[in-house]
C-alpha cells in the first residue's frame, strides 16, 4: 500500500521533528547534542522558520516560549553573554 502524505500529515510531520528537538533539547545528556538542538531552537537554525511555518507555528512565538521553558543552566554560552 503507498503511503499518502496529505497537507494534514505534513503537518504533522514536521510538527513531529520540532518536537523532538525541544525532547533532545530538555532531556538529552550528552552536552553536543543537547547544544546542537538549543542553538537550532533558539539562536539560528537556518531552516527553523521554514519547518515552524510548515509545521504551522509561527517561529518567533515558539522561541520566546522555549526561551522561558528551558533551564538558564542549559542556555547556550552566546546567549550568556548577550545577556538574554
Amino acid at each position: 500500500m503507498e503511503m499518502v502524505f496529505t497537507p494534514a500529515r505534513m503537518k504533522l510531520l514536521w510538527l513531529a521533528v520540532i518536537l523532538e528537538t525541544i525532547n533532545i533539547a530538555m532531556t538529552e545528556r550528552r552536552p553536543k547534542v543537547r547544544t546542537a538542538a538549543h542553538y537550532w531552537l533558539l539562536v539560528d537554525g537556518e531552516d527553523y522558520p521554514e519547518v515552524c511555518y510548515r509545521a504551522g507555528i509561527e517561529p518567533e512565538y515558539l522561541r520566546r516560549k522555549l526561551r522561558t521553558r528551558l533551564k538558564l543552566s542549559d542556555r547556550l554560552p552566546q546567549e550568556r553573554s548577550l545577556g538574554r
